[in-house]
């Protein structure tokens, strides 16, 4: 192959971009593919096997992003119904160019549900570590991706029949969000043409587990083990706070000491920044 022979791009309607040759390239590309021949990795009992090492230039992905709404108040979930096919799934999409992930899943959220939904404040398992300046960040609510999935496209044709791509892979980020006990679903004018048939319903945690594809269901039977779990992690907090609190202003309190009540208070609360400090480790 020539140093010096020329590309030819071509644009995800077919139509050629124009050539430009490539001045260093290789006299023999290889592009690394993954280890195929490892046995699967198990990460975890909710997360698939490992994938293999993998690299994708920009035309063979796509990235979205999605959220899970819960409604605390009411403790469900937020789910969307398609009329024309008929089943239930969670609010996501790709994201436009020059738009965050985060930006993404707001958006899609009201797109597709008709709700204003904000991310929820939750504690939970992230590898994102803290930053230098801030060293006790793991240890406070954040607003930190809850999953991950990734799904292929099949080989995309044109009007013609002709082949526009091989298909390729689309990762999608998933967070979790929540609406108020007194959130209106609201008419919007930003769907799409194919996001015109759908319609957005509350069901209980039951109720979205029996109507969900087997992928949503995982990602909204994790999330919402993590909405309860920082549910738990919020009154504890709340409680050692009523501790000090009231052993401030109780009148045996002598100086130097503290009452036992407080003593547990300040225990219980140095284990829940272990635990923090754990669940980031």
């Amino acid at each position: 192959m020539s140093l010096k022979r020329a590309f030819t791009f071509r644009s995800n309607t077919g139509q050629s971009r124009s050539s430009r040759p490539v001045s260093q390239m290789p006299s023999q590309l290889q592009v690394p593919v993954g280890v195929h021949n490892r046995p699967p990795i198990e990460i975890s009992e909710h997360s698939s096997p490992m994938l293999p090492n993998s690299i994708y230039c920009s035309s063979d992905f796509m990235l979205g992003a999605g959220m899970v709404i819960i409604q605390p108040s009411t403790k469900k979930v937020v789910l969307v119904f398609d009329k024309s096919l008929q089943c239930f799934f969670l609010p996501k999409g790709r994201k436009d160019v020059d738009e965050s992930l985060e930006e993404t899943a707001l958006r899609e959220a009201y797109e597709e549900t008709g709700y204003r939904a904000r991310f929820m404040d939750i504690y939970h398992s992230t590898r994102a570590p803290a930053p230098p300046s801030d060293p006790d960040r793991s240890t406070r609510p954040n607003h930190e991706p809850i999953y991950m999935d990734v799904q292929g496209w099949g080989p995309k044709l044109s009007h013609t029949g002709e082949r526009r791509d091989n298909g390729g892979e689309y990762f999608v980020t998933w967070y979790l969000g929540e609406i108020d006990h007194d959130a209106v679903r609201e008419e919007n004018s930003t769907q799409q043409s194919d996001e015109i048939g759908y319609e957005s319903v509350l069901l209980t945690y039951e109720e979205a587990m029996n109507n969900l594809h087997p992928k949503y269901k995982a990602i909204v039977n994790y999330a919402y083990g993590v909405w309860r779990d920082t549910e738990t992690t919020k009154a504890k907090i709340r409680a050692y706070h009523a501790g000090i609190n009231s052993d401030r202003s109780s009148s045996q309190r002598t100086k130097g000491s503290r009452s036992t009540g407080a003593r547990d208070a300040v225990r219980e609360e140095a284990d829940l920044i272990v635990d923090m400090h754990n669940l980031h480790a």
